[in-house]
C-alpha cells in the first residue's frame, strides 16, 4: 500500500495535521489527488510505504520531502498569488494546484515504479 501524507497550509502560516491519502495503482503508475479549498496556499506532502512484511518506509525518512505552492489563494478577504484564475464566479477548485500536484503525481509514481 502506498500512502501520499499531506499537510495543507493558508497563507498565514497555519497549517493543518498531515492527512494520508491512498493512492491507486493504476497498471503503470500510483496517482492521487486532493482537492485544496480556496484560502489554501501551499501543500506539504510526503510519501509512506507499507510493505506485505508489516514494515514501512517513509520518503523521506523525516518530515516533508516536497511542497507545492499554490499561485492563488484567498486570505482574510483578500486574493493573493500570481494568478486570477481562481477569482472567478463559481470556480470550485485552484487552478494554480491543479498543475503542480499532477506534476507531483506523476513525478512520484515514476519514483514509486523505480524503486520496485
Amino acid at each position: 500500500m502506498v500512502n501520499w501524507v499531506t499537510q495543507i497550509c493558508i497563507n498565514s502560516g497555519i497549517c493543518h495535521p498531515p492527512e494520508k491519502h491512498s493512492m491507486e495503482w493504476g497498471g503503470d503508475s500510483w496517482g492521487g489527488t486532493i482537492v485544496p479549498e480556496e484560502t489554501v496556499t501551499y501543500v506539504n506532502w510526503n510519501i509512506e510505504i507499507q510493505w506485505e512484511d508489516g514494515n514501512s518506509t517513509s520518503i523521506p525518512e523525516n518530515g516533508f520531502g516536497w511542497k507545492v505552492w499554490s499561485d492563488c489563494w484567498y486570505d482574510n478577504g483578500t486574493w493573493g498569488g500570481d494568478s486570477t484564475d481562481c477569482r472567478e464566479a463559481g470556480s470550485s477548485s485552484i487552478p494554480g494546484f491543479a498543475t503542480p500536484l499532477a506534476i507531483v503525481s506523476i513525478s512520484m509514481a515514476a519514483l514509486m515504479v523505480w524503486r520496485e
